[in-house]
């Protein structure tokens, strides 16, 4: 498959390993299939409607039709979009061979967002936004979640803490 021009040792082409088994790219990241393989990727998580499964016989794929804008009504389908991303990522964690990438475009605002939701709603990590956010800025520092994504985060904490993480989907 041939991709724009594009340099793979560019930052935002990398493969970041946010924790482990679970790594954060931008399209550029998901459009490197050897680093992918190198990696031991076997699901991708796309965080853009406007995004593809570039390479489907070789991983699992599940897409986000969420778009980085920060409207209200993107913020709410981005909310929405919560369960299918969680129960995603918990399924496919359950395997302790399996690694994941979640990619928007840039790898700086949807799928980040998604990554710091996984990281409130985990019980193994439990944080609050701010700490998810300071957690994936230090291995990636071009993270920045829009506006709307950050408050629908901050609700969605609040769900979790309030109504245990069961009910919260």
């Amino acid at each position: 498959m041939q991709f724009y021009d594009f340099d793979p040792n560019n930052e935002i082409a990398q493969l970041h390993e946010i924790l482990p088994h679970i790594y954060l790219s931008s399209r550029y990241g998901a459009w490197n299939l050897k680093l992918l393989q190198r990696k031991n990727v076997t699901h991708v998580l796309v965080s853009g409607r406007e995004l593809s499964s570039y390479f489907p016989d070789h991983f699992i794929y599940e897409q986000l039709f969420i778009r980085d804008n920060a409207s209200e009504i993107d913020s709410l389908k981005f909310r929405s979009a919560i369960p299918t991303a969680l129960t995603f990522i918990t399924t496919a964690l359950r395997d302790p061979n399996n690694n994941i990438l979640i990619h928007c475009s840039q790898g700086r605002s949807r799928s980040p967002a998604i990554v710091a939701a996984y990281l409130i709603y985990s019980k193994e990590h439990s944080m609050n936004v701010d700490n998810a956010l300071v957690w994936i800025q230090r291995i990636r520092a071009i993270v920045q979640p829009n506006d709307g994504f950050i408050e629908q985060l901050r609700q969605f904490h609040i769900e979790v803490e309030n109504d245990g993480k069961d009910k919260s989907l």
